[in-house]
This record gives C-alpha cells, sequence and structure tokens, in this order.
C-alpha cells in the first residue's frame, strides 16, 4: 500500500517552474494571445501579478512593437496583497506608476524610453520571481521566433503606410502576415543584456551607446545624459469610492477620465471621445494571493516616430499627445474595508473612456462580467476585464476573465 502511494507521488515541483503553483493561479487578460500565455506561465510559477505583468510587457516588445517596445512606455497601477488581520493604518495603499514616452525638451519628437526603468522599478516594489526569468520569455521569442498573431497582423494590415516609409521597419516587418514565424535576433540581443545586466545598461551603459548611435544613424537624435536622468513618477493611485469599492487608476490617463465622467455615464449621457488614438496595449493580472496590476502601454503613435535601430532593433518613440492620453485606461476595483481586489481591467483604443466608464457602472450595479463587458464594447474600445465575486483570495472562487468580441487578445483563468 504505501509503495502504491509513493507511485502516486511525482517530483516537488520548485517555486520559479511552471506548475509549482497547482489549482487556481489568478486571472490573466492582455491584447495580444501570446503575452498572455506567457504571463500564465508565470503565475503558474509561482511569480505575483506584477511578475506576470512585467513578463507580458516584455513579451510584447517581440509580438506587437507597433505599440509595446523597448523606446516606449506606459502606466500601471497595483494593488499589493495584505492580510484581513492588517490594520488600517498598516494598509498600503494601491500606487500607480507613470513611464509614458515623453521629450526631455517640449518640442522635441523623440521620447526618452521610459518602459524598461518603468517596469523594472514595479518590479523592485512588488516582484517575487527574479528578472531574469520575467525578460527571458521576451528573448527567447525575439532569438528563435514567434507567431504572428492576430492582434499584430491587425496594425501590419493597418499601418502598412507607417511600415513601408521606414527601410528599417519596411525590412522586419513589410512581408509579414498572421501565421508567419518571425525572429528579431537585433531585439534579441537588447533583451539579453536588459536579462544579464539590469536596467543600468540601457541608461548609464553600453546598450544605452548602442542605441543613441543607432538612433543617430536612423536620424533620431537622443541624448546621453536625457537617459541618465530618466526616472518614472510613482505614487499613489487616483481613488474614487463607489459603494464598497474604491476604483483606482493612474493619474493623468485615460482611467483618471473615465472615473472623472463615471457620473455621466451613470446617467446615461453620451460621452465625447477625447482626442485621438496613440495606439495604446492594455494587459491585467491578479495572482492568487489578491494582488492585483492593470497596465496601458504605448510607444505614442503606430510604431512610434517609425524609426527603428538596425543594430539594437529599438524602436524610437513618438512623445505622447496629451490629447491622446485618454485612449488607454486601467482600473482596478478594490475592497479597502477587506482588503480584497474584485475586479481589474483595460481599455484601449478611442472608446477607451466610454468604455470603461460603461464597464465600471454596470459592474458596480451588480451586472456579471460578459454584461458588463457587452455594453462597454458598444463604445468601440479593445476591452479586457477579470473579476471575481467574492473578491480574492476567497474559498469561493467565481471568478471569469474575458476580452471584447472585437480584441485580437486573450484573457486566460
Amino acid at each position: 500500500m504505501s509503495l502504491a502511494v509513493l507511485a502516486g507521488c511525482g517530483p516537488r515541483v520548485e517555486v520559479g517552474q511552471v506548475d509549482a503553483v497547482t489549482g487556481f493561479i489568478g486571472l490573466i487578460a492582455a491584447d495580444e494571445p501570446r503575452s498572455a500565455l506567457v504571463g500564465r506561465d508565470i503565475l503558474s510559477a509561482g511569480g505575483s501579478a506584477v511578475d506576470a505583468a512585467v513578463a507580458m510587457a516584455f513579451t510584447q516588445t517581440v509580438t506587437l512593437p507597433s505599440r509595446v517596445g523597448l523606446g516606449g512606455g506606459g502606466a500601471c497601477v497595483v494593488y499589493k496583497a495584505q492580510s484581513r488581520r492588517t490594520k488600517p493604518k498598516e494598509a498600503e495603499p494601491p500606487r500607480a506608476y507613470a513611464f509614458m514616452p515623453q521629450a526631455a525638451v517640449p518640442g522635441e519628437t523623440v521620447a526618452v524610453p521610459g518602459f524598461a526603468r518603468g517596469l523594472f522599478t514595479m518590479h523592485a516594489d512588488y516582484g517575487v520571481l527574479r528578472l531574469p526569468q520575467l525578460v527571458s520569455p521576451a528573448e527567447q521569442l525575439a532569438r528563435f521566433g514567434a507567431q504572428v498573431s492576430p492582434a499584430f497582423a491587425a496594425d501590419l494590415a493597418a499601418y502598412r503606410e507607417v511600415i513601408s516609409a521606414s527601410p528599417t521597419l519596411a525590412r522586419s516587418f513589410g512581408n509579414l502576415a498572421q501565421g508567419n514565424q518571425m525572429t528579431r535576433p537585433d531585439l534579441a540581443s537588447s533583451l539579453g543584456s536588459l536579462r544579464t545586466e539590469g536596467p543600468g545598461t540601457l541608461y548609464a551603459g553600453p546598450l544605452g551607446r548602442r542605441m543613441i548611435e543607432d538612433f543617430a544613424q536612423a536620424g533620431v537624435t537622443l541624448r546621453a545624459e536625457e537617459l541618465r536622468a530618466y526616472q518614472p513618477a510613482k505614487g499613489d493611485a487616483l481613488t474614487r469610492s463607489l459603494g464598497n469599492f474604491d476604483m483606482v487608476t493612474i493619474p493623468g490617463t485615460g482611467g483618471a477620465a473615465a472615473l472623472d465622467a463615471l457620473s455621466t455615464v451613470r446617467t446615461g449621457t453620451a460621452l465625447p471621445v477625447a482626442g485621438h488614438d496613440a495606439v495604446q496595449s492594455g494587459i491585467l493580472a491578479i495572482d492568487q494571493y489578491g494582488q492585483a496590476v492593470a497596465c496601458t502601454f504605448t510607444q505614442g503613435a503606430p510604431f512610434g516616430t517609425g524609426r527603428m535601430g538596425d543594430d539594437t532593433g529599438i524602436i524610437a518613440a513618438r512623445p505622447l499627445d496629451p490629447a491622446a492620453t485618454a485612449s488607454g485606461a486601467a482600473v482596478l476595483a478594490v475592497n479597502t474595508n477587506i482588503y480584497k481586489p474584485y475586479m481589474a481591467a483595460t481599455a484601449t483604443g478611442e472608446g477607451a473612456v466610454p468604455a470603461m466608464s460603461r464597464l465600471i457602472g454596470s459592474f458596480y450595479g451588480g451586472e456579471p462580467l460578459d454584461d458588463s463587458l457587452a455594453a462597454a464594447a458598444t463604445a468601440g474600445a479593445d476591452i479586457g476585464a477579470a473579476a471575481c465575486a467574492n473578491g480574492i483570495p476567497s474559498d469561493d472562487q467565481r471568478c471569469n476573465a474575458i476580452v471584447s468580441p472585437s480584441s485580437p487578445g486573450l484573457a486566460i483563468r
């Protein structure tokens, strides 16, 4: 009998390896499907929601370079998992990280890259797994090949003129279509440097010098002192109370506009669309312990400035037009009385603000997540959302993760 029991026992899977966590591992949604699969693997390996988000973001630099890149930036809102025994004065508030593409000097046409330092800063605060493990999936895909997903294929078709106007973009992406294998050895080398040397190599080291030289050959001016001085903004998230929930987001983004407009949406008044679409990508993750994160990323425009370095594979981002900040929204719904996140959501596109407002309004009104998303999708945005009926953590795991029908992304429970 003892031998029979032992025969049914497999080897223990260590934290850091896929399948280290069994049962419910959390919730994932992303605007690009391969990145969602990477996020799932990170949660399965025992990573936190922030670990999953960092790995997903780096993956999208390979699988969705039209919207996400080392030269660009983004914004994230994070809620830390906390014990029910936490005293109110000891509770850590939700945090916001802003590292959107911005010019070092007003009027310049290229943004200082904020992507890597923003994500590494967030990971330093909330990560569990080591950074090399989070960058490695992206590096491997760039080096050995990633299949062109429906998400990237749609952008290849929509922005064909941008690609054809740039010799470097045309060489890398001009002949690609959905299902093709795409290799990026130039970008793999850059990701490998970040994996082994950390962010210092980009902001004050060899990779940064290579990028500056690369950009110069492509006709883009970026200065070393601008890279060295760059720091992402982080601080308390913007919060709006709604019944038992606190809706939290990043100040100055489409999420903030969506919360400001929430009362208007609940009365049935149509919302104006703020500005043009900067072409953003959204991701979200909630882990089994109750850490939650939602992010949007952009290069300021499709393929940024349209200039890419031949050596580094990094696309120079365009400074984000203030009128386009509302084309991406990331929001968490948290019950701070019992220290649980209930929902995470992202919306991207011209209709991001009204879509997010309608999603929040329907969710607060008690509508199931599917119905809430269906109501929000009429605003014309790509939406990803995840929610649990009794929050996380909970023994009652009535949870759902979903993307809008228009989105080429993927949600995983």
